[in-house]
């Protein structure tokens, strides 16, 4: 499987080069223009040319046609493809006779950190690891990885194996919403990878059933138990509901649009003029201390729209802000 990713990763580049030359290449001249071996060209023509991807694909009768092998002194006649000296194109859309669309590189990016967060979770998983570096190595030429090795168990494997092994968690967690490091013992039901970072769904649920998301950059410190849970019997609806957005719209000056990107979870812009912008904002709960901080980063010339009882969230959590640093 390595091998065969690794191959199948080069085909974009190969099928590049060969619409520029639509009588065909000599597969030793292909090699050299695309800067790889005569071997490892033939072998990534013939991991596609010669897989079946009916066997996988459903919607497929059997393998598309896109390439073709060729003998070198009768380019008229179909020759062995494991001997052929020649190869070319024989459709003008080889990606989409492949199933693969060439994606822009913010896509192919998407695809490699979504890959890479996986393999946080998976660190063992040496196939997903595997296609990941090809990935990154044969699809984005020039980006080079970033953070610490995915070798061994870092924060989030470990967090993802107590929540497959149903096993609790003692965690020291700095808490985003009020001061303080306070330690809990959680039960990890999902692990989520947003903008902010890693975050986990836990309960147990309290009185009112309501889970608690922790942010795994906040997790100071943390132990597997022995002891183990058994998840709630409406896990699915708790942790929907734990993710609900509620659709916000307000208007904010271009200065502080950066504090909506913060706290929101998505933002569309419903209409600008030079100093505001009317925005619809999708929050997480804790939906009314959100708005506060927007609203108090905002000044005076940041309001909510819809709906109206929130209006007042800013001066609210400013009186809360003052009565602390007054006290």
């Amino acid at each position: 499987m390595p091998i065969f990713a690794d191959r199948v990763a080069e085909l974009p580049r190969l099928l590049d080069a060969l619409q520029y030359h639509p009588g065909g290449l000599r597969i030793e001249d292909l090699a050299r223009e695309v800067q790889r071996t005569p071997q490892q060209v033939r072998e990534a023509l013939l991991a596609y040319y010669t897989t079946d991807f009916a066997q996988v694909e459903p919607n497929l009768i059997g393998r598309p046609p896109a390439i073709e092998f060729l003998s070198g002194t009768a380019e008229s006649d179909d020759d062995d493809p494991a001997t052929a000296s020649v190869v070319r194109l024989i459709t003008d859309e080889p990606e989409r006779e492949l199933g693969v669309d060439y994606l822009p590189v913010t896509e192919l990016a998407r695809l490699y950190r979504a890959g890479r967060n996986q393999l946080e979770l998976d660190p063992g998983n040496e196939v997903l690891a595997s296609a990941v570096e090809k990935l990154r190595r044969g699809l984005l030429p020039g980006v080079t990885s970033s953070g610490p090795p995915l070798a061994g168990e870092r924060p989030p494997g470990a967090f993802a194996r107590a929540r497959r092994e149903q096993r609790k968690v003692k965690i020291s967690y700095a808490r985003a919403w009020r001061p303080g490091v306070r330690d809990r013992v959680i039960e990890p039901y999902r692990m989520i990878r947003t903008r902010r970072g890693w975050e986990i769904d836990a309960g147990p649920p309290d009185d009112q059933d309501r889970l608690r998301t922790y942010l795994l950059p906040r997790v100071q410190d943390f132990e597997v138990l022995d002891e183990r849970f058994v998840p709630p019997p409406d896990l699915d609806a708790l942790l929907a509901r734990q993710r609900a957005l509620t659709k916000i719209e307000m208007i904010v000056p271009h200065e502080t649009r950066w504090a909506v990107e913060k706290y929101a979870e998505q933002v569309e812009v419903i209409a600008e003029n030079p100093r505001t912008a009317r925005l619809r904002v999708h929050l997480l709960e804790p939906v009314r201390f959100r708005v506060g901080l927007v609203l108090l980063d905002g000044g005076t010339r940041a309001r909510v729209v819809s709906p109206a009882e929130l209006a007042g969230a800013g001066r609210e959590l400013a009186r809360v802000l003052l009565a602390h640093y007054d006290g």
